[in-house]
């Protein structure tokens, strides 16, 4: 079944992501919560990025993507952050 296979998938990639948050909340020093909470705003903004991204606009996708993981990356590593 289609939706059966795309819910296995979603949780095989959070469960990337999941483990890429521990290494960096272990590594930095940041507690549980607060990496759980910086993961899943990452989630919600990436979920919404169809809704308002065009391709044809002055934003191309690879400057796009590096922009996105820039600002998402800083929830993790911003000095003066409140994960930390």
């Amino acid at each position: 079944d289609l939706r059966e296979r795309l819910l296995e998938l979603r949780r095989e990639h959070e469960a990337v992501f999941q483990r890429a948050a521990e290494q960096l909340r272990d590594a930095r020093g940041i507690d549980r919560v607060g990496a759980s909470l910086a993961l899943r705003v990452a989630f919600g903004a990436l979920a919404h990025v169809p809704d308002w991204y065009d391709p044809r606009g002055p934003m191309g996708v690879v400057e796009l993507a590096e922009r996105l993981a820039a600002t998402l990356i800083a929830s993790f590593l911003g000095s003066g952050h409140p994960l930390r």
